[in-house]
């Protein structure tokens, strides 16, 4: 399962927590507040790197290591799409 990052706008908090792709967190566990938000994995990285938690290039090799990911399911998406095209055409 997958780590997910939320930002609560009510009390400021950051929590990580582990699940699913299929599930979310809509409520604080600081504040007991609905109102989480799901922040991005290169926005925690270059939040970490700002307050200096983490040096630069360790900043840049995660936000590679991020892009690369992304990279490979866009080129899986791509090529189950150009598959289905085909299939589809062929009917």
């Amino acid at each position: 399962m997958p780590r997910y990052t939320y930002h609560c706008y009510r009390c400021e908090c950051i929590i990580s927590a582990w699940h699913s792709i299929k599930e979310s967190m809509t409520k604080c566990t600081s504040c007991e507040e609905e109102g989480l938000v799901r922040v991005p994995p290169n926005f925690t990285i270059n939040k970490a790197e700002k307050s200096k938690d983490i040096p630069e290039d360790e900043s840049k090799r995660l936000q590679g290591d991020i892009q690369k990911e992304t990279d490979s399911f866009i080129k899986i998406i791509e090529d189950k799409s150009s598959k289905k095209e085909a299939e589809v055409m062929k009917v």
